[in-house]
Order: structure tokens, then C-alpha cells, then sequence
């Protein structure tokens, strides 16, 4: 007969924070392992959905109480249940007397509930052993069932049973647990790739066989803790490893590029060794761009490049610098290349290549964008509008349909799928939202994003985290709220969002934001009507919060801003929506 199954479910719970956030996939993974360990194989993971947070404010009330929040998302019914609950995230120093009573008394009254019920609280460490946290948990052991499993684990491996047989335990979980729960990153070249920006344009290119236009821009500032980690990692199993390669090395950045300069400069920092620049033509310069010949240099040089687009250019750059007298390390390196591989792979000194892209390049003659009379756009300076030539293209490269969600009576029977757009182009696009507020004097890190609670705007704020290296403040407010009810087919979606996403979270949100220093700003994929945007705006004002901008993706408006406030899309078409 088969066993049973225990469900699965898991609560991250994060301190000091003022949003919800999606629980990452690996952690789903560890709780499984975790679940498959402790209480055996026949387990059903149950979805981890958002993590329950806690501002550092709540922490302050004294008629805080965690079971409000934690309470409603614990799992009900009948069954075998395994809880677990994650605070192993949170430093301890923010896990105060009182949160971890009120988690205690949480899970007390939930496990009370079944005898069979099972449970685990994960922690950074054990808190004291007169904290009222212990004889809270200790005394759920009374009368439960002889399979129910209760333990405390800390972020060491460290268990403490208060419940259960432990002789089924592995021998070496205390050594596996702490792998098991951090488990190594993810490679640093599939990270860097999630961080490269290709910028749509009109980039000219000089070329041996004439001038040529290129479609892409490779953006790789963002992207600059990876490229140093791959740079470091090349460096020392290529150049350092190598007998033959002298120890007086000097680090050379190509160009002073952003992302690729603060790497290498940060790695010769950590390596003691000397660090400088090059240009095109193989010229030689230090830190502060005085130029330095053979004499100056006194070693070998190892070449970092960020983009090398022509085998000729690279070697152009290599016989200028022998020529000169200066001494090359035997190998080179690059965060891109835009050639051939099988070409570039034949380089003499070779040339290591992370990753191979494409730039789309015609000649002047071919060119669409010439031929109409388009400017070039300067590769060094990103606006944050959307040239038309552009726009088009990214509309009309991705998937058109009706309008799945508008508010009632008002939707496009045949508009661009936003969301794939933000598959095809999110990277772009999110960097040109980032341009925007650096331009309205806003730090994009600290910026308050409020915005519909859809799926393909939420791609979007994926993509700006991303970029930011942050978890940025969002705020999701229901399609119901926003008067979103009904899909081009007519079929209603009110209270679709019912639940969990609703009053205990946004309305929460908005509550610690009233009276806060924190610039707020409105972001939607798209204004038609206005009431969509209307609605987030009056819902802000309603609570005092007052927005310093509201940021279209698509304007198909002809007003020019909202009841006043600053309205600044990325690109503005007229359009207007039909009738049900």
C-alpha cells in the first residue's frame, strides 16, 4: 500500500523589508529536500507564492502581531502536513524577542489543530535558551501523533528535535544542510547575460571595405560584478597559471568602457598589480589618461576588451603595441564578440571569448535607416524615448491580439502583446525606464514602484530589478480595484485577485508609504483612456501619498500629463479604444 503524502508548504518570512517578493525556484527545491528528509519520499510541494515580510517600522508597535499576517497563509484542511517556516534569510540581530514568540505562537495554534501535523522552523541561530520561544514549541510535543516531526534547525546545521523520532535522520545532515540551503550561484556567464543591454539603433561602424551600419548596441555596464568575476576567473587559470608569463603584470582596460574599466581596475586593486587603458590604435595610458610607452610600462601587459567586433581591428590593436616595444601576454580577453567565432578563435595572440552576439550589420548603401535619412545614434548616450524606427520595429517583431484585460466596455480588439515584448526587449526597455528617472533627478534603486497587478508589466519590473541589482519597493494593486473587469471576450475577471494579493498586502503597502520621504512613481504598460491611470492616482491621493510621475510604456493619449501630474512614456501614438 502506498504511503501517504505529506504537503509541503513553506513561508519565507523577510524582516526590515517593504514588499512581497517571489520565493526563488531553488528555495522551492530545498524545501522539498527538506520535506523528502525529514518526514520521507511521498511529499507534494505546495506553492511557496510570495514571501510574508515585515517592515523594520511593524517591529516598533507594540500591538504588532505577526499571526495577523503569517496566520491567514498557513495551509488548511485535512490531510499530513509538513510546515515549514523560513526566517534562515533574516541576520538574528532583527529577529527581536517578540517576532519570534509571536512566530511560535503562530505555528502553536496551527499544529494544534491535527495531531499528525509536522513542522519546521528554520533560523539563522537558536535563539537563548530562556527565550519564551522555546517553551512555546515545547509544549506542542503533548499528546501529538509518535510520526509528527517538530524541529529548529539554524543556518549551521544544527537541529534540535522537539518532537519525533530522529533515527531516520541521514548522518550527515548537519554538513549537507547548510550546502542544501545556499546553494552555489548560478555561473557568472549566465548571470552577465541577464545583465547586457542591446540597445536598438542606428550605430556607424568604419570598416576596411567602407562604412557600415550596425542595428545593435551592446550595452555591458550592468553587468560589471560578473564580468569581473569571469575576468579574475580567466586570469588566474590562463596568464597567472602559465610559468612562462612574468609576475610584473599591468591590467589594460579597452576604452575606459563602463562596466569592463571598474572590473579590471577592481581586480589589479585586489591583485596589487598596475592597471590602465588602451584606445583603437593600441595607444597605452594610465589611470588618468596621461600616455604611457614601453619605457613607462616595465612588464607585461594582459589585454581586456569588452566588445571586439573585427579580427582586424584586434590585430591592428596587437601589431601597433609590439611595434612599440610593449610586451603582451600570450593570451587576451573579452566580455564580447561580433565576429565569427572560427575567425576571432584564430587570432594570433589567441583571443578568449565569453560570449558571441550579433550587431546586424549592413552597408551604408544597404541601409534602411540611411536610406530614409535617419541620423546615427551616439553608442555613448542612451535617451529614454523610443525612436519611431524602433518603436515599430519591436511592435511589430512581437505577438498582436485583443486586449486581455481593460476596464469595462473599453478594450483594443488588436493591440501588441506587452508581454512579449518585454520577453523580446525587457533588458532595453527597463534601462530606458532607469534613464528616465535618473533624468528626473530620481535614484532608481530607491524608487517606489506602484503599478497594475498583471502579468505582463510585472515581466517588466522583473527585468528593472534585474538591471538594479535591488529588490526596488513595488506595489501591485488588483485589476478589480482598478476597475478592470472584463477581458475583450466579455467574461468577467472580478476577484480574480481575491485573497492573499488583496487588502493584506497592497492596502498594507500604501499604509506605511503615507507620510514616508519616498518618491513614488506609476507605471503601466500602456494609457488608451486614462482610467487605469486615474484610478492608481486617486487611490494614491486618497491615502496622501502624492506620485511625482506616472511612466506610460506606450502613450495612445493625446493629453499631456494626468490632472497635473508629469506624464512621460517612452513613446506616444494616438490610438483609441473601441467599444464592447
Amino acid at each position: 500500500m502506498a504511503r501517504p503524502l505529506h504537503l509541503v508548504t513553506a513561508r519565507q518570512i523577510t524582516v526590515a523589508r517593504d514588499a512581497p517578493e517571489p520565493v526563488a525556484d531553488e528555495r522551492g527545491n530545498f524545501y522539498r529536500w527538506l520535506g523528502e528528509t525529514l518526514v520521507g519520499r511521498s511529499v507534494s510541494i505546495g506553492p511557496a507564492g510570495d514571501t510574508v515580510y515585515i517592515t523594520s517600522e511593524e517591529l516598533t508597535y507594540e500591538s504588532f502581531k505577526i499571526a495577523d499576517y503569517l496566520g491567514k497563509t498557513l495551509p488548511k484542511g485535512r490531510g499530513l502536513h509538513f510546515l515549514v517556516i523560513d526566517l534562515a534569510a533574516t541576520p538574528y540581530s532583527q529577529l527581536c524577542e517578540s517576532l519570534l514568540i509571536g512566530v511560535a505562537d503562530t505555528v502553536q495554534l496551527w499544529a494544534a489543530q491535527a495531531a499528525d501535523r509536522s513542522l519546521a522552523i528554520l533560523l539563522p541561530a537558536f535563539p537563548h535558551a530562556r527565550s519564551e520561544f522555546w517553551p512555546t514549541l515545547r509544549s506542542l510535543a503533548d499528546g501529538r501523533d509518535p510520526a509528527a516531526k517538530l524541529v529548529v534547525i539554524s543556518n549551521d546545521g544544527a537541529i534540535r528535535w522537539l518532537h519525533g523520532d530522529s533515527g531516520s535522520l541521514r548522518p550527515d545532515f548537519e554538513s549537507v544542510y547548510p550546502l542544501r540551503q545556499d546553494p552555489p550561484q548560478r555561473d557568472p556567464r549566465e548571470r552577465m547575460s541577464g545583465q547586457i543591454v542591446r540597445r536598438l539603433g542606428h550605430y556607424a561602424s568604419r570598416e576596411r571595405n567602407g562604412p557600415l551600419c550596425k542595428r545593435y548596441f551592446f550595452d555591458t555596464g550592468h553587468a560589471a560584478p560578473e564580468i569581473a568575476e569571469l575576468a579574475e576567473r580567466w586570469l588566474h587559470t590562463t596568464v597567472l597559471a602559465d610559468p612562462a608569463v612574468p609576475s610584473d603584470l599591468m591590467l589594460l582596460s579597452k576604452d575606459r568602457k563602463k562596466g569592463l574599466d571598474d572590473a579590471i581596475a577592481g581586480i589589479a586593486g585586489d591583485l596589487r598589480l598596475r592597471f590602465g587603458t588602451f584606445d583603437s590604435e593600441g595607444g597605452v595610458f594610465d589611470p588618468d589618461g596621461n600616455p604611457l610607452d614601453a619605457a613607462d610600462i616595465h612588464g607585461t601587459v594582459v589585454l581586456f576588451f569588452a566588445v571586439v567586433s573585427k579580427r582586424q581591428k584586434f590585430e591592428r590593436i596587437i601589431r601597433n603595441m609590439r611595434r612599440a616595444g610593449i610586451r603582451l601576454a600570450p593570451r587576451a580577453w573579452t566580455v564580447l564578440a561580433t565576429d565569427d567565432e572560427a575567425e576571432i578563435a584564430d587570432t594570433v595572440p589567441p583571443l578568449d571569448v565569453e560570449r558571441t552576439v550579433r550587431r546586424k550589420a549592413s552597408r551604408q548603401q544597404d541601409c534602411e535607416q540611411c536610406t530614409i535619412g535617419l541620423p546615427h545614434t551616439d553608442p555613448l548616450r542612451e535617451h529614454h524615448t523610443l525612436r519611431t524606427f524602433d518603436a515599430w520595429e519591436i511592435l511589430l517583431t512581437s505577438q498582436w491580439g485583443a486586449e486581455r484585460v481593460a476596464p469595462e466596455g473599453s478594450f483594443f480588439r488588436y493591440a501588441p502583446d506587452m508581454g512579449d515584448v518585454f520577453d523580446n526587449y525587457g533588458n532595453w526597455v527597463a534601462s530606458k525606464v532607469i534613464s528616465l528617472l535618473l533624468t528626473r533627478g530620481l535614484v532608481p534603486a530607491s524608487t517606489v514602484f506602484v503599478f497594475p497587478d498583471e502579468e505582463r508589466i510585472k515581466r517588466l519590473l522583473v527585468r528593472i530589478s534585474t538591471l538594479l541589482r535591488g529588490r526596488p519597493v513595488t506595489i501591485r494593486i488588483p485589476s478589480e480595484v482598478l476597475g478592470h473587469h472584463t477581458s475583450a471576450d466579455g467574461r468577467s475577471v472580478s476577484g480574480v485577485r481575491r485573497g492573499r494579493t488583496n487588502s493584506d498586502i497592497w492596502e498594507r503597502q500604501l499604509h506605511h508609504l503615507r507620510g514616508s520621504r519616498s518618491k513614488v512613481v506609476m507605471l503601466d504598460e500602456f494609457r488608451a483612456s486614462g482610467h487605469t491611470a486615474r484610478a492608481m492616482l486617486s487611490l494614491l491621493l486618497n491615502r496622501e501619498i502624492q506620485p511625482v510621475a506616472y511612466i506610460p510604456i506606450l502613450d495612445f493619449s493625446d493629453e499631456t500629463d494626468l490632472d497635473g501630474l508629469p506624464v512621460h512614456p517612452l513613446y506616444r501614438i494616438r490610438a483609441t479604444r473601441g467599444g464592447a
